[in-house]
């Protein structure tokens, strides 16, 4: 599955580089603010502008794409499949002259866009795709559906601090380790384009600080660090969310004394 970095390479290898209007307001109707929220792509095809065309079907082969786009601008685009995280791409996007504008790093692409109800549609001619000989012009297709229901990121947007952080182990009698109570803490910041922050410390040890992108399925939040690399660390969590307070349980390795082993991570936090 030609997938990961195909999202980076295909969107952002070729870019038109253009600027934002004062209000960020285009002629088709929408502005900035009608983008903000969770978008799951239904269509996602890269077509060769060769004869006879070439195609790229995402959701065909299997793949998930979402977009989540804040109030400031900020984005973020997850690619993945059952097995893996693809691809993960975070930038700004605006609104000019009735294109979506969409930038992450040096590179900057214009899409025409048509936004109707729940349903975002975008297409460019301005991408390469490698279709199985080499980069090629093509056209990318992209439906995005609003995602109105389950967990969104409004819900997790702020900043948490834990309350509750245990390892425990699968050994029995288990061990325990109480992060909190021997003097540990742990922070995250989560912004509307599901970026995260997270900082974790401990007496005596060095601050860690992590930053990544939030995938929130059913039922499961997905933590994916930021990577230069086409692999990602993930940690995942089944998870709940009830006012301002948001459970989590995982499974990671902890060293409780004879070396590191597999065990259970619970935490609770509180937003502040």
């Amino acid at each position: 599955m030609r997938l990961a970095r195909a999202l980076l390479i295909g969107l952002l290898g070729v870019g038109l580089l253009v600027g934002c209007d004062e209000d960020g307001t285009g002629p088709a109707g929408f502005t900035l603010a009608d983008l903000v929220g969770t978008w799951d792509a239904s269509v996602f095809v890269f077509v060769s502008q060769s004869s006879p065309p070439d195609s790229a079907d995402f959701i065909a082969e299997g793949a998930d794409v979402r977009l989540t786009v804040a109030a400031n601008g900020g984005y973020s685009i997850v690619v993945w499949t059952p097995e893996l995280i693809a691809d993960v791409i975070s930038g700004t996007v605006s609104v000019d002259d009735g294109d979506i504008v969409i930038t992450e790093g040096d590179g900057t692409i214009s899409f025409s866009a048509e936004l109707s109800g729940n349903t975002l549609s975008m297409h460019t001619d301005e991408v390469d795709f490698d279709f199985g000989d080499g980069d090629e012009p093509a056209e990318l297709q992209i439906v995005f559906q609003l995602k109105t229901t389950g967990t969104l990121i409004d819900d997790l947007v702020g900043d948490w601090d834990a309350t509750t952080f245990l390892f425990i182990s699968e050994a029995v009698p288990p061990d325990t380790f109480d992060a909190i109570a021997e003097g540990g803490s742990l922070a995250i910041t989560v912004t509307g384009d599901s970026r995260y922050t997270t900082i974790l410390e401990f007496p005596s040890e060095p601050t860690d600080t992590i930053y990544g992108t939030l995938l929130i399925l059913t039922g499961e939040l997905a933590l994916i660090e930021d990577s230069d690399t086409d692999s990602w660390e993930v940690m995942a969590f089944v998870f709940e969310v009830v006012g301002d307070t948001l459970m989590l349980e995982g499974e990671d390795e902890f060293d409780f004394g004879s070396g590191d082993e597999p065990a259970t991570l619970e935490i609770v936090m509180e937003r502040q």
